[in-house]
């Protein structure tokens, strides 16, 4: 979560948070965590910007 916070609110993922992933995730996965980040921020402004709604009936997110 702190690297999609990261990646969301400046654009990169910083040094010690990397630093952890790469503990933990391969090079091919730390790939994927910035572009699956990427990519559903990507599909979120253009489904906000398009006015997409959700259909009648489908429940959204709790507050």
């Amino acid at each position: 979560l702190q690297a999609a916070d990261e990646l969301l609110d400046d654009a990169i993922i910083e040094n010690a948070t990397w630093d952890t992933l790469s503990k933990h995730l391969s090079t091919e996965q730390l790939m994927d965590v910035v572009f699956t980040v990427g990519q559903y921020n990507m599909l979120a402004m253009g489904l906000n910007t398009l006015g997409v709604q959700r259909e009648e009936g489908v429940p959204g997110f709790p507050d």
